[in-house]
């Protein structure tokens, strides 16, 4: 009997999501390769047509023309660019649908060093929310923006 009670317990025992749909894995594939290429077609097609952009720091929310303008200023930047450093993968509810969510933990920098090397003095990092359906992202959250990365214990990992 306490075995019964362990295995219900244990969050081990629980059952995996299934695997993301491939129409969400090739728009995130597609977003991704779009920014760390600076790409504006590919970022632009992986959109939906009623997509909104969420920026929690200006506490604004954009269109979809809007958005894109503000993506083509940061791709024209000769020194912009954008690493991946994680992606997770989930779901939510909204409107009464169940729809694939995905997050990236981006690292950016948009200021340059000595003739357009990007310089780390300057680099920020920040996370988007993708929110997808029918294999287009329909909504991106973005998050305010963070200055540092901190260890998994909390030490300043530039310092070190």
């Amino acid at each position: 009997m306490a075995a019964a009670i362990l295995v219900f317990a244990c969050p081990a025992a629980a059952v995996p999501p299934p695997p993301p749909l491939p129409d969400t894995i090739n728009a995130v594939q597609a977003i991704i390769a779009a920014m760390t290429s600076k790409d504006f077609a590919g970022y632009d097609h992986v959109l939906a047509d009623n997509f909104v952009g969420h920026k929690a720091e200006a506490n604004e929310v954009l269109n979809r023309e809007s958005w894109l303008h503000e993506i083509h200023e940061a791709f024209d930047n000769k020194v912009f660019s954008v690493t991946v450093v994680n992606v997770y993968e989930g779901a939510t509810t909204t409107d009464g649908k169940f729809r694939p969510q995905v997050m990236l933990i981006e690292r950016v920098s948009n200021f340059g060093l000595h003739g357009g090397i990007p310089g780390d003095c300057c680099a920020y990092y920040l996370t988007e929310t993708l929110t997808l359906e029918n294999g287009k992202v329909i909504r991106i959250d973005r998050s305010p923006l963070f200055s540092s990365e901190l260890s998994k214990t909390g030490e300043r990992t530039d310092l070190q």
